[in-house]
C-alpha cells in the first residue's frame, strides 16, 4: 500500500499545484480531479471527498432509475431521467478514472506548464509564438466547457421554475406514479417532499450533486482541451526544430568548436564535428519524440473508457432530446433545457473532435518533414535516429477510445447520424 501511494502521487510538487491553482482556479478542487495530497491527512480527506463525491452522485443515479418506473408513461420524464443517469454515470467514470492516473494528470499539467524539451534559444523563442498564436484555443479550452456547462445547469434547474411562473401552472405535490412535482426536476423521492422540511433536505442533497455534475463536465472537457493543445503544440514544436536542423548543426558546431564557420551539409559524412553536431541534434529531437509518444500515451490512458461511453450516450442523448422536444407538447421549459443540454454536448464532442484532429494532422506533418531532412548525405549512426523516429510516425496519433473509435471529425458525423436514426426509430414506435 505505501509503495502504491508512493508511486500515486510521485509526479506531485509544491510548483504544479500552484500551476494548476493558478491558471485553473479552483475547479481541480471542487470536481476533485486535482486536490492538494502533500500530507497523509490531504491524501485522506481528498480520497474521502472522491468517493463522497462518487456516493452522492450514485444515490441521484438510483432515484432516477426508480423515477423512470413511476412515470405512468410518460416518455418526457423517462427520457429526462434517463439523461440524467447517464450524466451521473459519466461524472462517475471521470472521477475514477483522474483519480487512479493522477500521476498521470501530474505529467499533462507539468508538460503544459514546462514543455516536454528544452531546445537553443531560437527553438524556445519560437515555442512562446506558437504559444502566443494558440492563445485562442487556451482560452477556449479553459473558458467555454466551465461557462457553457454552468449556463446549461442555470437552464435546466430554473427553466421548469419560470415557465410555471409565466403560466401560472400549479401542479399537484405528488404525480399519481408518486414523483414530486414541487421541485424544478420531478423525481421519487423516498422519504417524500410534503413538507417544508423534507423539501428543503431534498433541495440540499441535490444541489451539491447538480454542482459536481457540472464541474466534473466542465473540468473534464478542460482536461481534454489542455491534453490536446500541448500535444499540437510540442508536434509542432518538434517540427520546427527538424525543418531548422542544418542552422541547428551550424549554432552548435559554433558554440563546441573555436573556428565559426558556415556548414555545408553535403560534407556532413566528410566532416566529423559537424556529424558529431548534427547527430547530436537529432538525438535530441529522438528523445523530445519519446516524451511526445509517452505523454500522449499517458492521455490515451486517461481519455479511453471516458470517451467510449460519451461516443456510446451521446447518439442516444441526441435521440433522446430531439425526442422530447417532439413529444413535450410546446413546453417551454422543456425545450429551454433539452436544447441548452444537447448544444452544450454537442459543441463540447465537436471541439475535442477538433482538438485532436489537430494532433492526428501534426503527427501526419512530422512524416513528411523527417523524410525531407538531409538523411542522404548524413553518416549511418546519425540516420539510425531518423528512421526510428519515422518508423513510429508511419503510425499517426490519434487519439481512441478503447480503441474502438478514434475521435476525428468523422467518428463525430457518425455519431450525429447514430442519434437521427434512433430517433427516427423512437418516433415511429411512438407513432403507432
Amino acid at each position: 500500500m505505501e509503495r502504491f501511494l508512493q508511486n500515486h502521487f510521485s509526479e506531485d510538487n509544491e510548483n504544479l499545484q500552484q500551476f494548476v491553482r493558478k491558471d485553473y482556479g479552483i475547479l481541480f478542487q471542487i470536481s476533485g480531479f486535482y486536490r492538494r495530497m502533500d500530507t497523509v491527512k490531504e491524501k485522506f480527506l481528498a480520497t474521502s471527498y472522491v468517493f463522497l463525491i462518487i456516493t452522492m452522485l450514485t444515490y441521484q443515479a438510483i432515484l432516477f432509475l426508480i423515477t423512470m418506473f413511476h412515470t405512468d408513461n410518460d416518455l418526457i420524464i423517462m427520457f429526462q431521467s434517463f439523461h440524467f443517469i447517464m450524466l451521473y454515470i459519466f461524472s462517475i467514470i471521470w472521477q475514477f478514472f483522474i483519480f487512479v492516473n493522477r500521476e498521470k494528470v501530474a505529467r499533462i499539467f507539468k508538460a503544459i506548464h514546462h514543455g516536454l524539451y528544452t531546445y537553443d534559444e531560437e527553438r524556445e523563442i519560437y515555442r512562446e509564438q506558437v504559444k502566443n498564436a494558440n492563445q485562442f484555443y487556451r482560452k477556449l479550452s479553459i473558458k467555454l466547457p466551465s461557462m457553457c456547462f454552468l449556463v446549461v445547469a442555470v437552464i435546466v434547474e430554473l427553466g421548469p421554475l419560470i415557465d410555471r411562473y409565466v403560466r401560472n401552472i400549479q401542479y399537484e405535490m405528488y404525480s399519481p406514479g408518486g414523483l414530486s412535482q414541487n421541485i424544478p426536476i420531478p423525481i421519487w423521492i423516498p422519504y417524500g417532499t410534503d413538507t417544508n422540511f423534507k423539501l428543503i433536505i431534498t433541495m440540499l442533497l441535490k444541489l451539491p450533486v447538480d454542482i459536481w455534475t457540472t464541474v466534473t463536465c466542465g473540468t473534464c472537457l478542460m482536461m481534454v482541451l489542455e491534453s490536446a493543445n500541448v500535444l499540437h503544440l510540442e508536434m509542432e514544436l518538434l517540427i520546427h526544430s527538424l525543418n531548422h536542423l542544418p542552422s541547428r548543426t551550424e549554432n552548435l558546431l559554433n558554440k563546441t568548436t573555436s573556428n565559426k564557420r558556415k556548414i555545408n551539409i553535403t560534407k556532413l559524412r566528410e566532416d566529423k564535428e559537424m556529424a558529431s553536431c548534427y547527430k547530436r541534434n537529432l538525438r535530441d529531437n529522438a528523445i523530445h519524440y519519446q516524451r511526445i509518444i509517452r505523454l500522449f500515451l499517458d492521455v490515451q490512458d486517461i481519455l479511453s473508457v471516458p470517451m467510449l461511453v460519451t461516443f456510446v450516450s451521446e447518439s442516444i442523448f441526441l435521440a433522446l432530446s430531439a425526442s422530447a422536444i417532439v413529444f413535450g407538447k410546446g413546453q417551454v421549459d422543456l425545450v429551454m433545457s433539452v436544447l441548452g443540454i444537447f448544444v452544450s454536448e454537442s459543441m463540447a464532442l465537436l471541439v475535442s473532435c477538433w482538438y485532436a484532429e489537430r494532433i492526428r494532422q501534426s503527427s501526419e506533418n512530422l512524416r513528411d518533414t523527417l523524410y525531407a531532412t538531409d538523411w542522404i548525405y548524413a553518416p549511418k549512426d546519425a540516420v539510425i535516429y531518423i528512421q526510428i523516429m519515422s518508423t513510429r510516425a508511419l503510425k499517426s496519433l490519434t487519439l481512441m477510445s478503447f480503441g474502438l473509435f478514434p475521435i476525428t471529425f468523422e467518428t463525430f458525423a457518425n455519431i450525429m447520424n447514430t442519434g437521427y436514426s434512433y430517433f427516427n426509430l423512437i418516433y415511429a414506435t411512438n407513432s403507432e
